[in-house]
C-alpha cells in the first residue's frame, strides 16, 4: 500500500475456509523494511524493527496479562502481532476490521477524540509503571534520543544543507 515513515506497509485480505466449510475474511498488515537504502540503514541503526517486535512480544503481551489480572475488560490499546521475521517483517491485525479509521495527520482532533487519546495514554502509562515496578521491563530497554544518532543527523540536517 505504500511507505509509512520508515517502513513499507501492505494490506492483505485473507479469505479463510474452515474445515467445517464456514468462510470468513481477515485483514492483516505486513510491515517490512523500506525499499530506500538510506531509510533501511537508519531503521537498522536505531533498531526500529527490533524494538517494535520487543514491544509487541514482551511489553504489550505483559500489558494484556496485566489487564486480565485486574479484570480490565476494556479493549486493548493496540493491535495484535501475528508473526514476525527477525528483523525485517512484522505481520499485524488490521484494526480496520474493528472499525478503526486512519485519520488525516495534518488535521487536529476534536475534543472527544483528544480526551480518548489522553485517557488511553494514561492507561498505557499506568500499566507501564506497574511493569517497571515488577521488573518486567526496565527504563533502558528502549533507547531514547534517536535524533542524536549520527546517521539521522546526517539524513535530516547535514545532507539537506548540501
Amino acid at each position: 500500500e505504500g511507505e509509512n515513515y520508515l517502513s513499507l506497509i501492505m494490506r492483505y485480505r485473507l479469505e479463510i475456509v474452515r474445515s467445517s466449510g464456514e468462510k470468513s475474511v481477515k485483514y492483516i498488515i505486513i510491515k517490512m523494511q523500506p525499499p530506500s537504502e538510506t531509510k533501511t540503514n537508519f531503521s537498522k541503526e536505531v533498531s526500529l524493527f527490533i524494538n517494535e517486535i520487543k514491544m509487541y512480544s514482551i511489553v504489550l503481551k505483559s500489558m494484556k496479562t496485566l489487564m486480565e489480572e485486574f479484570e480490565d475488560r476494556r479493549e486493548t490499546l493496540w493491535c495484535e502481532m501475528i508473526a514476525y521475521t527477525p528483523y525485517d517483517m512484522i505481520a499485524l491485525d488490521d484494526l480496520k476490521d474493528q472499525n478503526f479509521v486512519i485519520i488525516n495527520r495534518s488535521e487536529t482532533l476534536d475534543f472527544d477524540h483528544s480526551m480518548l487519546v489522553m485517557r488511553t495514554l494514561g492507561r498505557y502509562h499506568a500499566m507501564s509503571k506497574i511493569l517497571l515496578k515488577r521488573s518486567v521491563i526496565y527504563p533502558y530497554d528502549f533507547p531514547s534520543f534517536i535524533f542524536c544518532r549520527p546517521l539521522l543527523v546526517n539524513i535530516c540536517f547535514i545532507s539537506s544543507l548540501t
